[in-house]
């Protein structure tokens, strides 16, 4: 969806309802009073400082990101457990992946180079190891109840 289309869209469900006063989206499709010019000043006043600190919402090319994921999944780490690692959509991913999704954000390209082989595979140790412990407490529950069944006490030899 092209930005017209948006801001358009936008402008149709404002128009629909009263509008809201010194906020940035009602600067930006239809009011141009001194509170939501404020609010618009805001937002670029607070962006600009971000974005000197390094905070890049931008879109970048989704190359380094697709290369990542793929060195990624050579290691045996799939695509839905970075997302979960790194905090991001797995659709987004998906889409990278397969080439649907040309940019992603900034903040979205670092989140998955951070992650690591390791780091999802010790994350996943733990979840294994959780996993035997519960199946191996589920069988000594279940061996406890045929016992007391039996009339026989665990302890008792």
């Amino acid at each position: 969806m092209n930005t017209e289309r948006r801001i358009s869209t936008l402008k149709e469900t404002l128009s629909q309802r009263p509008l809201e006063h010194g906020k940035r989206a009602t600067y930006i499709t239809v009011c141009r009073c001194l509170q939501c010019r404020a609010a618009n000043s805001r937002y670029s006043c607070e962006r600009a400082a971000a974005q000197q600190e390094g905070d890049c919402r931008g879109l970048v090319p989704a190359d380094k990101t697709r290369q990542h994921l793929q060195a990624l999944s050579k290691k045996g780490v799939g695509y839905k457990s970075v997302a979960e690692a790194a905090g991001v959509s797995k659709t987004i991913l998906a889409r990278v992946i397969w080439g649907k999704r040309l940019h992603v954000r900034a903040n979205t390209e670092r989140a998955v180079l951070a992650i690591t082989a390791e780091a999802v595979a010790d994350e996943g140790y733990f979840d294994r190891l959780q996993l035997v412990l519960h199946q191996c407490r589920d069988g000594l529950l279940r061996a406890m109840l045929r016992s007391a069944r039996r009339g026989i006490h665990l302890g008792d030899a």
